[in-house]
């Protein structure tokens, strides 16, 4: 397999080539003994769904740990080829099961181990090795019905989250608990086996669910609290990145609000208007799911709200993602979650009214990205709410 398209995408390497080669390397095995790094619970033909581990073959435990966790890859500055090889390596073995009933007991302490576990797994069939990437989830390389599970080791189990699961509350408090002590990709995982809520309630949930719901639950705590505090006193400009993920985020002297904008820019001219979706909630909290930027949506007001409980302070927030050809791999929503925490901790400028802000805004974006936001703008909710505000001043 060559490039025939000799790099002209202008990146540094070929994404595809890379996925090959690691691919080519694996051989596939109908048993073997490894590491498990993560539940993954399926939705399709709910209730009836794919329920299994992501596994490392040939990999101890003490070494696993790397191969799922995304907090060293953005410490180590791991580049998406790196990540993407590591990856590969993994395998999804899984088998049918109903949201009430897991043929595995075992996938429950995996789910609830805070360390990857060492297992030997048999399986019904040779993998079909084949990187699995999405927008919302970790790629992962391979998949196989499992035949047979066996722990080879204990899994190591908090003994606050034995506790918690054995107590009787409703998710939403079982998680806020757990946020006090974890992260929220630990929580996700307890979330979808079903260890949170009263147990006449507890069933598992799929994966793609779970991350977009203890989102929204830490995000919807972080935003009741913030209507207590201090509006900002001015407009301020954030701005950073993660693996091709570019955030502007102005936040605005308002009592707080959310709004999303996603697009994509080739990030070279000509300048054009981009197709984009587009999510909000104004003042009062939002009821119904956010079908237009869906996981991204919560994954990024969470981080801003993190970010504003921290300071004690509340406002509105116009957030624009853009999306370049860097972003080669879809990684997951992880990657918008910490883009966005990593862009708060990068305020670039401050504005004392809307249009100073809106046309410093509008010409870095069209000299950064090539992209003209004049559409945007005027599709903007929070935009349109703060230019029609009368103030004190407008009296005087």
């Amino acid at each position: 397999m060559k490039c025939k398209g000799r790099l002209w995408c202008g990146l540094k390497y070929c994404p595809l080539l890379a996925r090959f080669k690691v691919v080519k390397g694996l051989k596939p095995k109908d048993s073997f003994e490894g590491s498990s790094v993560d539940v993954f619970i399926g939705r399709f033909n709910y209730p009836k769904i794919d329920v299994g581990i992501i596994s490392v073959p040939d990999v101890e435990s003490k070494n696993a740990e790397v191969f799922d966790n995304h907090f060293y890859w953005i410490e180590k500055r791991m580049q998406i080829p790196d990540v993407v090889s590591l990856r590969s390596n993994t395998m999804y073995n899984y088998d049918k099961g109903f949201v009430r009933k897991v043929r595995y007991g075992s996938i429950d302490e995996l789910g609830l181990s805070k360390k990857p576990v060492y297992v030997n797994v048999e399986l019904r069939h040779k993998p079909n090795i084949k990187l699995k990437s999405f927008t919302d989830l970790k790629p992962f390389g391979a998949k196989a019905k499992i035949k047979q599970l066996e722990l080879q080791e204990n899994p190591k189990i908090p003994k606050k989250v034995e506790s918690l699961v054995n107590d009787e509350m409703k998710s939403e408090e079982m998680v806020l608990r757990l946020n006090k002590h974890y992260d929220e990709d630990y929580i996700r995982k307890v979330f979808s086996i079903g260890k949170t809520g009263k147990s006449i309630n507890k069933r598992l949930v799929p994966t793609r669910w779970s991350i977009t719901a203890v989102d929204d639950i830490l995000g919807k705590h972080h935003t009741q609290n913030l209507r207590s505090f201090e509006i900002i006193s001015n407009y301020e400009l954030f701005f950073g990145a993660l693996y091709g993920n570019y955030f502007l985020i102005l936040l605005l002297p308002f009592p707080y609000s959310y709004e999303l904008f996603e697009m994509i820019s080739n990030k070279k001219p000509p300048v054009f208007q981009p197709e984009f979706t587009h999510d909000y909630e104004l003042i009062f909290e939002r009821k119904t799911y956010a079908k237009a930027t869906a996981g991204g949506y919560y994954a990024a007001r969470l981080a801003i709200t993190e970010a504003l409980k921290y300071r004690k302070k509340q406002a509105m927030a116009l957030t624009l993602r853009i999306v370049t050809p860097e972003y080669v791999t879809p990684l997951g929503v992880w990657v918008v979650r910490n883009a966005v925490r990593r862009t708060m901790k990068n305020k670039i400028k401050e504005f004392n009214d809307i249009k100073e802000a809106k046309e410093f805004i509008f010409n870095f974006v069209k000299r950064n990205f090539f992209v003209d936001l004049a559409k945007i703008f005027n599709e903007s909710k929070i935009l349109s709410f703060v230019e029609k505000q009368k103030t004190i001043k407008d009296y005087l």
